[in-house]
């Protein structure tokens, strides 16, 4: 047997690791020091606290005509058949077309010693002026302006009385009444001699010092050619000046100031012609100045870059506080050699500049802080290439889908978190074979969607990750096609007879489910009546039938295969005349309007069909007074208006084809009266303030009709917070003063009686409530979701930090509806389960209102059938006998109150923390193809017993849509 040798081998395996070991580390070493130095990455701004640079660059000065700078105007050509008609004639100083009409000249002068006024405005206005709206002549139709001898010429084509104003810097405006132009006196002549009035002067001076605010324009609202500008010790004069409460105020555009506590607004009182006001002066805050130029790496300029000021918020957090300042963020475009400015911005906080040009992926500054020692920061921003996105939109079932829409944008979870980095958003169109490129996109995260008619939307985006520098190639994006729809619309249009209707349009307009795709089809019917559409795929529609001499028809939810019978009935039509109750004529121009009246025969107006556009207003300018309408059938609230008169109002109630004939409404030139006062809780200054008059049958009417108001019905008030409106018509009104230091304030109702007064209302301007809670979902804290406060004469919006919670103030007292959306998920569909709760909020008060804290019960409901349309619906909690109308019936989303959650287009819901007791439950379905984006129908109520169950399912057949 043969013993195993032993070996000889003097290296063991440890001792051979080892050796490999040390080799690592002296190439490792080695790489570190021998390896070539990284180069850093390019810096994508420079910033440095530098002067304005000197040039023209330097020299901007606010003239907006919209704020004091006359522009000058021209007569506009005169009607074809006036031309036609007119024999050649001299043009008299280039003022006057070849044409034949009636002619005003003059002379313009100086009433201290005759001298003629060149380069003063002219202008004429068909009518006897009314009323102490001059800023109605600015857009008059005829127009000229003085010559060197002060002499003007105006040429008018109709045959009428004309009021003719005239302007110039520094002296009072004039107006006055040609004799009636005809035939008979086809020329006139007007001598206008022009004192230099009023004059009114101050100084504007940066808050809390006395260091002058220069180039800051001052004026005189409603006179654009009354304006000054500060000089170098902030003194300011205005000339030209009328008697009366004179409105002055700021325009801080293009200045490096901003309006401070005080609002930049006064009412001077001027009492006598030639009078002297002195010591009108104004604070202002303190801003800064950005500017810089837009760039390549090389230094070569980017022109028309633009270039916006914003912060390292999200960008849903930005859009957010946007809409609640209701303010755009400042912005600027870059010139022909990359440079830009922006002006008054504020001081003390972070900012950024955000900049974007097609030819460039977008570019974001470094954070930069101006303060009151460095009020002027040069930033210049350097832009890049970014990559570029090729690929091709293909059909599951092959081939290239031409002219798909491509969208690119950022991940969803991007919106939501803090801004960075610069984020982009781009769209395209792909060619006939679905090939697309998507251009110069910066690094990060991004997600591709395309869409195209006949097929399937994607239910996520395309993901992809561009890096800044290379290119993507080859992306493809695959979209389902829809099959060809096999449902039909089909029924029968009738009169109230049951007799066939021919030839009225039908018009089926709605959205297919599956490819969410938006169908317009229209029809005639013919055959008795009869039409069909034919393909019509599943989905959400409605039909409007119109015919002349029948008033419109609108079916809400078309049902598929299934005979629609729509009755049309006749409408009808008014016939009147409008005079003046002082001189028997009907004034040169009116206004005749009829706003449709509630169906409950209370009287009131049908808000929903004046926020639909229900309301039919036509001008007339007919010299004997004459209007004509037609109108549906039901209550009406006829109204003329005119300049200077107060309104006249009649209610009739139409039949189905009646023609109702010898309306006559009446203008007084003397109506109601509504005045008072707005002061501050804190005895603060409320010059400034705005005040609103809104004719409304509730304050929840008021809060929505108070956001489109006619000039006429808004006042600023002075130091004292007085105001008045006048020549009003007889109704029920709301009175709201808004300022932004403060919270809205409300009185109301007020009812006028005809020429009634309604005096001594104390508006009181408070710093209002806050609200304050917690948002979970699952027991967890949701970060990023937004909550939304509706009702109380606010709208706010936020949304929560890290931890869940939210906080808002400047609520005025009242009773809102607090809804949140979990957006920070990243599902789109989240906004079906929107929940809310009922807050009251009162003055100085936090008010808590938490969502998702797990304390009650959830009920998870179905309804049949559901909205079936996108908008889906709402199910609202209430105290049982809280009826908010007619089942059947709409109302204003704005108008639900109480705990609930938003129902999905398939008529699924989750209701959660409903505490125990008996509950009301009212289904609401939003109204697609409404005139009112905000109005649902009144579907379902039922009463829900809610005991110590964790969840409750509930199924509610909805019986009312």
């Amino acid at each position: 047997m043969s013993r195993g040798r032993r070996s000889n081998a003097t290296v063991s395996t440890v001792q051979i690791i080892a050796a490999a070991m040390i080799v690592l580390v002296v190439l490792v070493v080695g790489a570190f020091l021998f390896a070539p130095e990284r180069t850093p990455p390019p810096p994508v701004s420079a910033i440095s606290y530098q002067e304005l640079p000197k040039g023209p660059q330097n020299e901007r000065e606010n003239t907006s005509p919209a704020m004091g700078e006359v522009p000058r105007a021209t007569r506009p050509k005169p009607p074809p058949a006036a031309a036609d008609a007119a024999p050649a004639g001299e043009d008299d100083a280039g003022l006057v077309d070849e044409a034949a009409g009636f002619v005003i000249r003059g002379v313009v002068t100086a009433a201290s010693d005759g001298s003629p006024l060149a380069g003063a405005q002219v202008s004429a206005r068909q009518g006897t002026f009314r009323g102490a709206n001059r800023s109605a002549f600015s857009n008059s139709g005829y127009q000229a302006e003085t010559g060197a001898d002060g002499t003007y010429m105006l040429e008018v084509f109709e045959e009428d009385v004309y009021t003719v104003a005239v302007t110039m810097p520094g002296f009072v405006a004039e107006t006055q009444e040609t004799p009636r132009l005809s035939p008979d006196q086809p020329e006139t002549e007007l001598t206008f001699k022009m004192d230099t009035g009023a004059t009114i002067s101050g100084r504007v001076t940066e808050a809390g010092g006395s260091t002058a605010a220069v180039g800051v324009r001052v004026i005189v609202q409603g006179r654009r050619d009354v304006a000054a500008v500060t000089d170098d010790r902030g003194d300011y004069e205005l000339q030209g000046v009328e008697t009366g409460d004179i409105p002055v105020t700021l325009d801080l555009r293009n200045t490096p100031y901003t309006a401070g506590k005080a609002l930049p607004f006064k009412k001077v009182r001027v009492t006598a012609p030639n009078a002297v006001v002195a010591n009108v002066n104004f604070e202002v805050e303190a801003a800064g100045i950005v500017w810089g130029h837009v760039q390549t790496h090389k230094g070569d300029p980017i022109a028309k870059a633009d270039v916006v000021l914003c912060t390292s918020d999200s960008p849903l957090a930005q859009a957010i506080n946007a809409m609640a300042r209701q303010a755009p963020p400042m912005t600027a475009t870059s010139d022909e050699e990359g440079y830009y400015e922006l002006r008054g911005v504020p001081l003390n906080e972070p900012w950024r500049l955000y900049s974007t040009v097609s030819s460039h992926a977008p570019q974001m500054a470094d954070p930069f802080l101006l303060t009151s020692a460095k009020r002027t920061v040069r930033v210049d921003i350097f832009m890049f290439a970014g990559t570029n996105i090729t690929g091709v939109v293909e059909s599951t079932r092959g081939g290239g889908v031409g002219g798909a829409q491509i969208t690119c944008i950022p991940a969803y979870s991007k919106l939501l978190t803090p801004m960075d980095s610069p984020q982009a958003f781009r769209n395209t169109t792909a060619d006939a074979d679905g090939r697309f490129t998507i251009a110069e996109l910066p690094p990060g995260e991004y997600q591709l969607m395309a869409q195209a008619k006949s097929f399937k939307i994607p239910i996520q985006g395309y993901p992809i990750y561009p890096d800044g520098y290379n290119d993507l190639t080859n992306v493809r994006l695959q979209l389902s096609p829809v099959d060809e729809g096999n449902f039909s619309v089909f029924g029968v249009v009738s009169d109230a007879t049951g007799m066939g209707v021919d030839g009225a349009e039908v018009r089926l307009e709605g959205m297919g489910l599956a490819d969410v795709s938006t169908i317009s089809r229209t029809e005639s019917t013919a055959g008795g009546g009869k039409f069909t559409f034919d393909g019509v795929s599943q989905g959400a529609y409605t039909m409007e039938v119109n015919k002349d001499g029948y008033t419109p028809v609108t079916v809400r939810r078309v049902r598929l295969n299934e005979e629609i019978r729509v009755v049309m009935t006749q409408s009808a039509l008014v016939r009147g005349i409008v005079k003046a109750k002082d001189t028997g004529r009907a004034p040169a121009m009116y206004q005749v309007s009829a706003q449709p009246l509630s169906a409950d025969g209370s009287g009131r107006m049908d808000m929903m069909g004046m926020l639909g556009g229900a309301t039919n207003s036509v001008s007339f300018d007919n010299p004997d007074g004459t209007f004509e309408l037609r109108l549906d059938a039901g209550a009406h609230r006829l109204e003329a208006k005119a300049e200077g008169y107060a309104p006249a109002r009649e209610e009739i109630t139409l039949e189905a084809g009646e023609v109702l004939e010898g309306v006559v409404l009446e203008l007084d030139d003397s109506g109601g009266r509504v005045s008072g006062t707005v002061v501050a809780g804190d005895n603060g200054n409320v010059q400034g303030a705005e005040v609103v008059l809104v004719e409304a049958a509730s304050a929840a009417e008021a809060m929505i009709l108070s956001s489109n108001v006619p000039q006429d019905r808004t006042r600023q008030v002075g130091q004292d917070g007085a105001f008045a409106f006048e020549n009003l018509p007889a109704g029920l009104y709301f009175v709201l003063a808004r300022h932004p230091r403060y919270a809205t304030a409300t009185e109301g109702p007020v009812e006028l009686s005809q020429g009634g007064r309604q005096e001594n209302i104390r508006l009181r301007l408070g710093y209002g409530g806050a609200v304050e809670g917690y948002v979970f979902t699952e027991g967890r804290a949701t970060p990023g979701a937004v909550v939304m406060v509706v009702g109380g004469g606010d709208t706010k919006t936020t949304t929560t930090d890290e931890q869940g919670y939210y906080h808002m103030d400047g609520l005025s007292t009242g009773v809102y509806q607090a809804m949140v959306t979990e957006l920070s998920s990243g599902d789109i569909s989240s906004v079906y389960g929107a929940r809310g709760l009922q807050v009251t909020i009162e003055e100085g008060r936090t008010a808590r209102c938490d969502f998702g804290g797990r304390s009650g019960a959830r009920i998870e409901g179905q309804c049949f059938p559901g909205p079936a349309n996108m908008l889906g619906g709402r199910v609202v909690l209430q105290m049982p006998g809280m009826i908010p109308g007619p089942l059947g019936g709409t109302a204003d989303l704005s108008q639900l109150t109480g705990q609930s959650t938003g129902i999905n287009p398939l008529g699924t819901f989750l209701l959660e923390d409903v505490p125990p007791g008996e509950w009301q439950l009212n289904v609401y379905y939003f109204e697609l193809g409404g005139r009112n984006p905000l109005q649902v129908r009144f579907v379902h109520t039922e009463v829900v017993s809610v005991g110590s169950e964790e969840v409750i399912p509930l199924t509610l057949n909805v019986s009312n849509y």
